[in-house]
């Protein structure tokens, strides 16, 4: 269903994905403007991305403006919530488990990709009368560079620094890509990967196996994985990745046509 006047959304800003409610103030072309219907949190600025679900559309948008409480965004794109997908190149680790995929639980393995809005619940009486401004943001700088140095530890404990990057078509709802191990359809799969945002988020999910090609060396062959019942923040981070990615292809096919 399309996007009208009068709708009341939940605005995802990225790449925190703090929610709050907003209606449709209008809908013209390409260009969206929304009320925030709580208020508008410090840390959104232009140029930020926007994910909101319509009655199973989801509608990627971009903020060229913020008066007030309304919040002026363009369209970046509108897919079903589980088909946007993209090649890409990234470091991937597929290991064969036991037949338990469907009880195992998908997450997110990086403190700077988790949900923030316990933290700012907690900060929420901080003012410059407890804590000085110049105090608070060194703080805070100091706890982003944790995060980080927690992420890279972690990432090497599950092995992701030494993985090896291959080519992926990936989704929200699962991916393909060449493996040199053998698989057959209804393998149940641990899939760990590395998205290349900024900073790196690290995603373990776990799928089964629904189609396999043997490809003409032989020495590999060509599997594709369906994901099984997805955290939300786990699908959340997918699709905005898969969004940045074809957003960074197209305008770089724009820049070679433009030479």
């Amino acid at each position: 269903m399309p996007l009208k006047t009068g709708d009341n959304i939940v605005c995802k800003y990225q790449p925190r994905y703090e929610q709050y409610k907003a209606e449709v103030l209008s809908v013209k072309d390409e260009d969206i403007i929304v009320r925030q219907i709580e208020l508008i949190p410090v840390n959104v600025f232009k140029g930020q991305h926007v994910f909101f679900m319509v009655e199973g559309s989801g509608y990627f948008a971009e903020i060229v403006n913020i008066q007030g409480n309304n919040i002026h965004m363009r369209s970046v794109g509108t897919e079903e919530r589980d088909s946007f997908r993209v090649e890409d190149v990234m470091p991937v680790i597929v290991k064969k488990i036991e037949n338990d995929a469907y009880i195992k639980r998908a997450k997110v393995i990086s403190e700077m990709g988790m949900d923030m809005s316990g933290v700012r619940k907690s900060t929420a009486d901080v003012t410059e009368d407890t804590v000085s401004p110049v105090v608070w943001k060194m703080l805070t700088d100091i706890n982003t560079k944790i995060g980080i140095v927690l992420d890279l530890l972690t990432f090497g404990k599950e092995g992701l620094m030494n993985a090896e990057e291959v080519q992926v078509n990936i989704s929200a709802s699962g991916m393909s890509l060449n493996v040199s191990e053998r698989y057959k359809a209804r393998d149940c799969v641990e899939v760990k990967m590395l998205l290349s945002t900024s900073p790196p988020v690290g995603i373990i999910v776990y799928g089964v196996v629904v189609r396999v090609k043997e490809l003409r060396d032989m020495s590999a062959s060509e599997i594709a994985i369906t994901f099984i019942d997805m955290e939300e923040n786990v699908r959340d981070e997918l699709i905005q990745y898969t969004l940045k990615r074809q957003r960074e292809i197209l305008r770089r096919q724009r820049e070679y046509r433009i030479q």
